[in-house]
């Protein structure tokens, strides 16, 4: 799925709809993202508007589930 690439390989992402305010991902969204990209990695939400907010992936999902909550 990610032909190759590391994690790390990562640096930003933008989210943009058609919307009032930038949009927001869901939560499924949101931990898919916490498993592809850096806990640090910038993510731009936006609009067709120009509207942008800028947050991390941590911020959208702080407690996110990850694959060390595996290890017992």
């Amino acid at each position: 799925m990610m032909n190759g690439k590391k994690k790390e390989d990562f640096l930003a992402l933008a989210i943009v709809a058609n919307a009032r305010r930038p949009v927001s991902p869901c939560g499924a969204c949101r931990q898919v993202i916490s498993e592809l990209f850096p806990s640090n990695a910038t993510i731009y939400l936006g609009n067709l508007e120009g509207e942008v907010k800028e947050t991390t992936a941590k911020e959208l999902l702080p407690y996110a589930f990850e694959k060390e909550d595996m290890d017992i």
